[in-house]
């Protein structure tokens, strides 16, 4: 005797399996078109540096750029480049003079070189530099001075001649004291969430002002850029600056740091890879 209810049931397990193939190849198929190695700078819809770079399998600068995607968005975020043809070289390190808020502080120790993988195009423009127990790239043939005062607060400073004002090129690093009122009050002009809370924070003064024409992107919850407007030399400043106050409201363990660039428009791949190498080397995207 035939069972008249058995075809019925083939019949449908057929049309879920041809469902089930036809989702899948569609997600290989979008998946496979999206650009995995691309030609040039692009930026798309990532969330973080390491989605960016899990996707398009390629490093990370700062720089923001539009992208259409595939579903019709566009996203001013990561802009990712090749880093096929990066070469990874020894760079010695040279040590310039440190001044201590306090005596008694021992000379840093510095590595005679490190390995750094650079591309091609900088490779004759950088060089490492060793101030106030760091160790960070700058501008090739420049000179500089950092000062540890005795709080703990550390500047580090580059500069190509012994002009220090804003007018002339320059890179600039502060690392604040963790758990000091400093690390608090250089983070405002950057965090939001620090100038929301200031009165929380118990810091007993009024916010200041934030600097004029200060622009902010946030890459993380703890690490922004932030960019200035063009001083009148035509020197592009811009930087990143980091900070997990709102991580430690309780504790008050805070910390801030900053690299701040003032480089011509002509060298803004040098500026945006001395800023990337700094970010990936203190692991600010990953505190």
């Amino acid at each position: 005797m035939k069972q008249k209810g058995f075809m019925p049931i083939i019949i449908l397990i057929i049309l879920v399996v041809i469902g089930i193939v036809g989702i899948g190849a569609y997600h290989l198929r979008k998946n496979a078109s999206f650009p995995r190695n691309p030609p040039g700078p692009l930026s798309a819809i990532y969330t973080s540096q390491a989605e960016c770079e899990r996707v398009t399998q390629c490093g990370c600068g700062f720089v923001s750029c539009d992208y259409n995607c595939e579903n019709g968005r566009s996203f001013k975020g990561w802009e990712c480049y090749e880093q096929t043809t990066s070469t990874k070289i020894s760079l010695p390190v040279i040590t310039l003079k440190t001044g201590f808020g306090m005596d008694g502080i021992p000379t840093p120790w510095y590595p005679s070189s490190i390995p750094v993988v650079i591309p091609p195009s900088l490779a004759d423009k950088i060089a490492a530099y060793g101030e106030a127990g760091y160790v960070f790239l700058g501008p090739k043939g420049w000179t500089g001075e950092g000062l540890v005062g005795a709080d703990g607060n550390t500047s580090i400073n580059l500069y190509p001649s012994s002009d220090l004002s804003e007018k002339a090129p320059g890179v600039s690093i502060f690392i604040a004291s963790t758990g000091t009122g400093v690390a608090l009050d250089e983070a405002t002009p950057y965090f939001s969430w620090v100038q929301m809370h200031w009165q929380e924070l118990g810091r007993g003064f009024p916010l200041g002002p934030s600097p004029a024409g200060i622009q902010i992107n946030p890459i993380s919850p703890h690490l922004v850029r932030f960019s200035f407007p063009n001083t009148p030399e035509g020197l592009e400043r811009y930087g990143i600056a980091f900070s997990n106050a709102q991580d430690h409201q309780k504790d008050m363990m805070w910390a801030f740091e900053r690299i701040t660039v003032n480089l011509p428009s002509s060298q803004r791949d040098l500026g945006n890879f001395l800023i990337e190498w700094y970010s990936k080397d203190r692991k600010l995207n990953e505190k």
